[in-house]
């Protein structure tokens, strides 16, 4: 969220207003951010609020992320979050 927050920060400044553009709480909102154990529950909340059985993943979405926070964040989606639904 901090990166979230520098980024949408950037997009201000320059005037932008696509859709990468959202600020800080509406991403915090709409997307799945947080241990696995609360992307697990986020996941579950969206498939009651909206009927999803789909999600598009996407961790370096600003581009800024070090390479191992890639990494660890596929690990734990793989090792944490996709088995809570096979």
């Amino acid at each position: 969220m901090n990166l979230a927050r520098i980024y949408y920060a950037g997009r201000v400044g320059i005037g932008s207003t696509d859709a990468g553009s959202a600020g800080p709480y509406a991403t915090a909102e709409a997307n799945l951010f947080g241990t696995p154990e609360e992307v697990v529950d986020k996941i579950h909340e969206f498939r009651e609020a909206f009927n999803t059985d789909e999600i598009m993943f996407e961790c370096n979405w600003t581009s800024s992320l070090p390479r191992e926070v890639v990494m660890d964040t596929l690990r734990c989606i793989i090792d944490k979050v996709i088995p809570a639904f096979k």
